[in-house]
């Protein structure tokens, strides 16, 4: 697993490329976390890591990355296959950030959906 810094650069060049307009409203930016970021549903034996969220509340809309989660299941990939995952999970909170100001749920029920599977295969 590449370092932190390292991360947080992969990171940063990913989030360069997204065009501007889809910070709209995103006053609190992206964050890294150090941090392994567990869902609610995760037990000791079948854990289920959060790899990014989308917050909004009283601090305002900001978008968190969970490098200790990326580390976690991400410790044997390529940095490249890394880089993929970092952009697919950027690009899936943007989502959020994008649907949440447009008053859309999609998303939402496709990531409660995705919890609904893994508790089915349990």
């Amino acid at each position: 697993m590449v370092s932190i810094e390292e991360f947080e650069m992969m990171a940063g060049e990913i989030a360069d490329e997204i065009p501007e307009i889809y910070y709209d409203g995103l006053n609190g930016g992206i964050l890294l976390k150090d941090e392994i970021k567990h869902h609610p549903v995760s037990r000791d034996k079948a854990p289920v890591y959060v790899m990014g969220s989308y917050k909004k509340d009283a601090f305002g809309c900001r978008i968190e990355l969970y490098y200790g989660s990326f580390a976690k299941t991400c410790a044997f990939f390529t940095k490249e296959r890394l880089y993929r995952q970092i952009k697919d999970t950027l690009l899936h909170e943007f989502r959020h950030h994008v649907e949440t100001m447009c008053g859309n749920i999609d998303l939402i029920l496709e990531d409660a959906e995705g919890i609904r599977r893994i508790l089915k295969d349990r």
